[in-house]
């Protein structure tokens, strides 16, 4: 498991974890490397819908679950068979539901923190488009990449250890 992997018999592809002051916003598809489909994308934005709404939450923090990466991106397989399907318009509705919850992560008017362990790329580098990006076992050029997107801060992994054992802690205290 990655530094940052959970154990969990959970089926939903999002784990949003309430805790007194922070929404954990967990992507729960290790076997695809977290890629994100509609489901994932619209799932995600109710969540941030309720964080935006609520003065419970003073920040989120995203992470992935898995050994291999945070999040490789948009899922191609369900783009092509959009395609395949439907005609391009059902693949057009995707990326445009992706773009958007991307655009709403970078302006999103509480503190969003990303721990990236792993492969980050595509749209996990749209999720990165936070306030604190933790990178760990992250190719140079990568984070060169995210710094030049959203101008975010990197971390070394003792800062994300502790920031990952933090909201775990909370979780048992609240």
């Amino acid at each position: 498991m990655g530094k940052f992997a959970m154990t969990t018999q959970s089926r939903a592809l999002v784990l949003p974890h309430r805790k007194a002051h922070m929404m954990s916003i967990v992507l729960n598809r290790p076997r695809a490397i977290n890629s994100l489909n509609i489901e994932m994308i619209r799932t995600i934005r109710s969540v941030l819908d309720e964080v935006r709404n609520s003065q419970r939450y003073r920040y989120v923090l995203f992470y992935g679950t898995g050994d291999r990466g945070f999040c490789a991106g948009g899922d191609i397989k369900a783009l092509a068979q959009s395609v395949q399907k439907e005609s391009s318009l059902g693949a057009d509705l995707i990326l445009k539901e992706e773009y958007d919850l991307l655009l709403s992560i970078h302006h999103f008017p509480k503190p969003v923190i990303v721990l990236a362990d792993g492969i980050t790329m595509g749209a996990g580098l749209g999720l990165a488009a936070a306030d604190l990006v933790v990178a760990v076992r992250v190719e140079p050029k990568v984070v060169l990449k995210c710094l030049i997107i959203s101008g975010n801060y990197i971390a070394g992994f003792r800062f994300a250890r502790q920031l990952y054992l933090r909201s775990i802690f909370s979780s048992h205290t609240n």
